[in-house]
């Protein structure tokens, strides 16, 4: 007879009017730890799920959850469990989903989205997102600190007030008058990021597209509501072919490469968001070699399925 090595369970969010239901039901999930069998079932911690989640964890078996992410909000969800996968709809119908693996003392997690913008805006973290793969990985830390990686691939930026003001400073209003009317395409949003303690952390930031490219290092305080951080405009398309068209001057300033050298201006923002001080220096012209490693920062990462067992590691 061929083995089972899982079993779906489907069950009632309430233990009913016999305690023998939720007696049968913990019993039925020790049975399944017992023949090593995987437990799949509803994600929940109260009534009989909680029961045949409660049975099988105590014996040590191996529980996945999934639940809709409607219910993770009234705390409903099981915190427990060898593995949660929350799932739902985005505003436009796109799915939604996200998984929770334990792994020692941190709980190691993966989100996914074909419409990263209605994420972020159902979040509430930014609303001038449209569209765009979206693939977060992490680390959770029992202390409750984060720290992953979230990328946004093929997405178009409208609006976003703060970057509108960077670019207004660095007399890029071409680009200013594009991102308030229909919007700038951008290719990818790779932003490595730690949060502890209201404070979120961004190292080594980069975003780019076929119009601008930039870097960015910093931190946003979400308790003062207050950002402090740093980094690079690039130009890099228009200012390429410009420069690579000079005779003479050309090949030394792109030292005989495509995208070999090219101006750029570094900026600080420091404040509100609503009404930071922004600061540019127009005259930071980057050496060919620093700027080969800029556009390294901008190569897009191999194509890979996103899983919770390749998050980053503490």
């Amino acid at each position: 007879m061929k083995k089972i090595n899982s079993l779906v369970v489907f069950c009632a969010s309430a233990i009913g009017n016999n305690e023998i239901y939720a007696k049968s039901a913990n019993e039925l999930g020790k049975s399944l730890a017992q023949r090593d069998i995987e437990l799949i079932y509803g994600g929940g911690k109260v009534g009989l799920m909680g029961a045949v989640a409660d049975g099988a964890l105590e014996l040590g078996g191996k529980v996945t959850g999934i639940i809709p992410d409607f219910m993770t909000p009234h705390e409903i969800a099981h915190q427990g469990l060898s593995e949660l996968s929350v799932t739902g709809d985005v505003v436009e119908g796109e799915r939604f989903n996200l998984s929770m693996v334990p792994q020692g003392d941190t709980r190691v997690f993966a989100a996914s989205s074909r419409n990263g913008g209605a994420v972020l805006a159902a979040l509430g973290f930014a609303d001038s997102f449209r569209g765009g793969d979206l693939n977060v990985t992490g680390v959770l830390s029992e202390s409750g600190d984060v720290s992953g990686d979230l990328i946004i691939d093929t997405f178009e930026m409208v609006g976003a007030p703060l970057l509108a003001r960077l670019l207004s400073v660095a007399a890029l209003t071409g680009i200013v008058d594009e991102l308030q009317g229909n919007g700038i395409f951008f290719s990818t949003l790779n932003l490595p990021f730690e949060a502890s303690d209201g404070a979120f952390k961004i190292t080594d930031g980069a975003i780019y597209g076929p119009s601008i490219g930039l870097t960015a290092n910093g931190i946003y305080d979400t308790n003062k509501n207050t950002i402090d951080g740093e980094g690079t405009i690039i130009p890099a398309y228009a200012l390429n072919s410009v420069l690579g068209g000079i005779p003479i001057l050309g090949p030394l300033l792109t030292g005989g490469e495509a995208g070999g050298g090219v101006f750029a201006a570094t900026y600080a923002m420091r404040g509100n968001p609503d009404g930071a001080t922004i600061t540019v220096n127009p005259f930071a012209t980057l050496t060919p070699g620093f700027l080969r490693w800029i556009f390294r920062v901008f190569d897009p990462p191999p194509a890979k399925e996103v899983t919770p067992e390749q998050a980053p590691q503490n």
